[in-house]
């Protein structure tokens, strides 16, 4: 029987593995499958790593959303479907392009109403104007604002070039987000259906990354913005990534 548990468990461990080398596996399923690994086997991150031949960075990763998902259900009552990209954040702004930080000071940047985005622009040496967006565009004509951030896939679809003349490739802020469901709809959910949905929201995260990512260069963004009147400059961003690791990631790092 000692042997015969032994081998069982060996063939599980195997299974396991072999399951997480399949392709076109979902997040979900991956993050679950790496776990399983750790909690049933006590392998470490590495030792998962090596066996399903990833990085220990997609593997850690892939558990860091694994618990966010069920943080989530357990205190917000929701599935995350998926998580995608908002896409990196660059400046608009009216009067002048933004090169480097010191471009920004005196100028007043909408930002997002949370702690982090407006201590980021104060940061970086601006002054933060916390602003839901539909406020944005009347403020950008009565001069409240002199500029704001924004991907450049969304520069054009909000139509920001009707109130700004440049758009500066700062990298400066990154947002992710996520499709959730409510949970208790969810889980009345069949398998099969569950699994329709994991898949199709899947397939809507890979679109979404495609079109954010694929203008997020210097070379498209003013193929797609130059065209409608703004003017696309690229940043010294290394400065901008030095004074925020000097003065805005000290107080988040923890």
């Amino acid at each position: 029987m000692i042997i015969r548990a032994a081998d069982d468990r060996s063939a599980l461990e195997l299974a396991l593995i072999e399951n997480l080398q399949r392709e076109n596996l979902n997040p979900l399923e991956e993050a679950l499958g790496y776990s399983e690994l750790i909690e049933k086997f006590n392998l470490r991150q590495e030792d998962v790593a090596a066996k399903v031949g990833k990085s220990r960075t997609v593997v850690a990763n892939a558990l860091r959303l694994l618990k966010l998902d069920r943080e989530l259900q357990e205190k917000q009552k929701v599935k995350v479907l998926c998580f995608y990209d908002f896409g990196f954040r660059h400046f608009w702004t009216s009067k002048k392009p933004i090169i480097e930080p010191k471009d920004l000071r005196g100028m007043k940047i909408r930002v997002q109403q949370a702690k982090i985005f407006g201590d980021t622009i104060n940061g970086l040496g601006g002054s933060a104007v916390p602003m839901a967006f539909g406020e944005v565009i009347t403020a950008a004509k009565q001069g409240v604002i002199d500029g704001g951030d924004l991907p450049i896939v969304n520069m054009k679809a909000l139509k920001i070039y009707d109130v700004s003349k440049y758009a500066s490739l700062t990298y400066h802020n990154y947002g992710p987000t996520n499709a959730v469901m409510n949970l208790e709809i969810w889980n009345s959910l069949s398998p099969e259906h569950q699994k329709l949905m994991i898949d199709l929201s899947r397939a809507a995260q890979a679109k979404i990354r495609e079109a954010t990512e694929s203008v997020d260069n210097f070379a498209k963004a003013k193929s797609e913005l130059e065209p409608l009147g703004m003017t696309v400059v690229e940043a010294k961003v290394d400065e901008f990534r030095k004074i925020a690791q000097q003065k805005i990631w000290p107080g988040y790092k923890s």
